[in-house]
């Protein structure tokens, strides 16, 4: 669980890193509105609940071999995101859209860390197969009809 844990967190920092940058970038145009920095934050915060809902519910999936229970998770999360979008509509619509993209901020983090820095499979190991089982890449790897028939 520690591995979980420290992917968990590497994520979660990304992830409030990118809310300081959108909230930085988003300075010359809006100033420095304080409803946007509280749905940005919200946003971001609600983000990080939902992503430890969806392991822990993904745990519980595997431990109870209960599929069922992964349904229920998602609406719990679907809930979880439409609350936390009207307490934030309540205080206004720039703190609205700071929500929104406070709900983004984690896959951010995570298509920077495993798209574009890329250290996901660094020095994953992967059994060799064997021929027969390798893709073909040519077509005159495929084998003749008659071959195939014998």
């Amino acid at each position: 669980m520690n591995g979980l844990t420290a992917f968990k967190n590497k994520i979660f920092k990304y992830g409030i890193m990118a809310s300081a940058i959108v909230e930085l970038a988003s300075i010359p145009f809006l100033g420095f509105d304080v409803q946007f920095l509280y749905g940005l934050a919200l946003g971001t915060a609600i983000a990080i609940v939902n992503f430890n809902l969806m392991a822990f519910t993904f745990h519980l999936v595997l431990e109870r071999r209960n599929a069922s229970l992964a349904f229920i998770g998602y609406l719990v999360r679907l809930a979880v995101y439409g609350a936390g979008f009207l307490a934030s509509l309540q205080v206004g619509m720039i703190s609205a859209l700071g929500t929104a993209i406070g709900y983004l901020t984690l896959k951010l983090a995570m298509f920077y860390l495993h798209g574009l820095k890329s250290e996901f499979s660094k020095g994953r190991i992967v059994r060799d197969e064997p021929i027969e089982l390798q893709p073909k890449k040519h077509w005159y790897d495929f084998k003749e009809n008659e071959e195939l028939d014998n």
